[in-house]
């Protein structure tokens, strides 16, 4: 035991070596805190999604751990999709409400037309098979560049036109092989999808203006697009 004179007296300072616990402790948080910074430069910002959530659903209990564990089937759904149509997609966007798909017009559809080409049947047999792995709600959104239609096509506006494009996606969706009407399964699959015409009045770029948007062509061919959103935390 330790003791200390001071004029007089001494004080008992009892074990010497009681400060390497909270010194061990110290580094042992400094040491997971320079994991998580490195983790979080080395990692794309969703594979360092899917680790934060991954961990803080190991050490959840009850309700919260469930919550964790379909979240983190959500985020790997969305890492499977980013990985699957990698350089064929906009862009896959996450947040805390949903998982928004952002898919070109083009890449689907001819100019003016809902028909689904024949190149697009790959891209969406991967969605396919993702979206059949969860129960979540999804919604299809339509959308148009700002130029009308020219009379006389099947659509009077591009309002129809949206519209028919997502409902075309969705159909393709219900009726790929693997879900047919006879499917038993078919009812639930099927209750969850919902679809949008947008025309051009939800822009790619919200902080400008319709007109800005479609400034140029670059911006109309952005503005073409389909957004397939999958609710996150809403189970059908």
């Amino acid at each position: 035991m330790s003791r200390k004179y001071y004029a007089g007296y001494y004080t008992d300072t009892g074990d010497p070596t009681v400060w390497m616990l909270p010194h061990g402790n110290l580094m042992l948080v400094l040491m997971v805190f320079f994991m998580v910074l490195f983790a979080a430069v080395q990692m794309t910002p969703l594979e360092y999604l899917v680790a934060i959530t991954g961990y803080a659903g190991e050490s959840a209990k009850g309700d919260a751990k469930i919550k964790l564990q379909y979240s983190l089937t959500e985020l790997n759904l969305a890492m499977e999709l980013n990985e699957k149509l990698k350089g064929q997609t906009e862009r896959i966007k996450v947040t805390k409400e949903e998982i928004r798909l952002v898919l070109r017009s083009p890449v689907l559809f001819d100019s003016g037309s809902a028909e689904l080409k024949p190149s697009a049947l790959g891209i969406l047999n991967e969605i396919s098979e993702q979206l059949k792995t969860i129960k979540n709600p999804v919604v299809v959104e339509g959308h148009t560049d700002n130029i009308p239609l020219s009379e006389g096509g099947v659509y009077r506006s591009n309002w129809e036109l949206s519209a028919a494009r997502a409902f075309s996606v969705i159909k393709y969706f219900i009726d790929k092989p693997g879900y047919s009407a006879d499917s038993e399964n078919i009812e639930e699959y099927a209750s969850r999808f919902s679809a949008m015409g947008c025309a051009q009045w939800q822009p790619y770029n919200r902080n400008k203006t319709v007109r800005e948007n479609n400034a140029d062509e670059e911006g109309r061919a952005k503005s073409r697009r389909i957004e397939i959103i999958i609710l996150r935390g809403e189970q059908k």
